[in-house]
């Protein structure tokens, strides 16, 4: 069993929300009469947040995962600063449900499968979901993610990590700014609870 202790950040009415009703699993709305999907986002669906070292202690980041959670909530949700709260998850969860696509093998594994069927993928996403800003910005992975997961291709992981450059300012970096998890299932997140300071 592993335990990673992730950061989230959001509006404080969503954390009120949060802390009382849990996470929403929204991705399994239908978006439109249509029937049409959310589009997902960069590691496929799930509750986004940031780990300190994800699963190597040795790896250090520009930023901690709380400042990343912070900018995340300013930079990209566009939450007013005196609005914005962080939440601290607790994750408990088993090594195998875990995707680490900073893990060489597996890295190897979902980049060979994601070049023999990203076309796929693509084609039926564009069928499948609704545009979106992750749509616009061309933002790809995610929808391959989920092609892979659904179909069996790759095992259907509990959390998926990998060290990311999160663009908080729209400033472009090749060097990780973080470690980011995306948890897919709410039942490994064994707590949550709001920092008193951010």
């Amino acid at each position: 069993m592993i335990t990673l202790t992730a950061y989230h950040g959001t509006s404080q009415k969503n954390a009120a929300r949060i802390l009382q009703e849990g996470f929403l699993h929204e991705w399994h709305q239908k978006e439109t009469e249509d029937g049409l999907e959310r589009y997902p986002n960069d590691l496929g669906n799930g509750v986004y947040g940031y780990v300190e070292s994800g699963l190597d202690e040795n790896v250090r980041y520009l930023q901690s995962a709380r400042e990343n959670a912070f900018a995340f909530a300013r930079g990209i949700r566009k939450v007013e600063l005196k609005n914005i709260r962080i939440l601290k998850l607790e994750i408990k969860v088993h090594e195998e449900k875990v995707s680490n696509l900073n893990d060489l093998n597996t890295r190897n594994e979902v980049v060979a499968l994601y070049r023999k069927r990203m076309v796929h993928a693509l084609a039926e996403g564009k069928l499948k979901y609704v545009a979106s800003k992750h749509s616009r910005r061309n933002q790809i992975d995610g929808v391959v993610l989920e092609y892979l997961f659904k179909r069996h291709l790759l095992a259907q992981p509990d959390i998926v990590l990998i060290d990311s450059h999160t663009r908080f300012d729209g400033t472009l970096s090749n060097i990780s700014n973080g470690n980011e998890v995306a948890v897919r299932n709410m039942k490994v997140i064994t707590n949550i609870q709001e920092m008193e300071e951010i």
